[in-house]
């Protein structure tokens, strides 16, 4: 029911629509599904099961408080293991995630060409859907 308020909230993050993408991971893990609405805050995670671990992502939040309780709601209604690629802007998030257990295993990084400025707004990037997604 929240459809449009997340696609407009991972346009503002990722800097482009993808609404189908985030029906489908709404569709394929809507037990994963969380939106955190709060005065001031918004956020949402999706995430989808894989054959080895339960990919977290995207997770997109104005706060890391926010982002960091909806991991925790996630985490505590699925299967382990978890995987989530984060975007590291957030000082502070990295470390509150391997306070949880999480560990570096991989760097993201995200590169642009012939731009100046980074596309969407990397300051509500929290993590992306994983390498094919985005």
């Amino acid at each position: 029911s929240d459809l449009d308020a997340v696609t407009a909230l991972d346009h503002r993050a990722f800097g482009t629509e993808r609404r189908a993408v985030i029906a489908r991971l709404i569709e394929r893990a809507p037990q994963l599904a969380v939106v955190g609405w709060t005065p001031g805050s918004a956020g949402f995670l999706l995430g989808r099961f894989g054959h080895t671990a339960t990919q977290l992502g995207p997770i997109v939040a104005s706060e890391p408080a926010v982002a960091l309780a909806m991991i925790d709601y996630a985490v505590a209604r699925a299967p382990g293991p978890f995987v989530l690629d984060l975007v590291d802007l957030r000082p502070g998030l990295r470390a509150a995630l391997e306070g949880r257990g999480f560990t570096p295993q991989r760097t993201f990084r995200r590169m642009v060409y012939r731009r100046a400025e980074a596309f969407g707004d990397p300051n509500f990037a929290i993590a992306i859907a994983g390498p094919e997604l985005g």
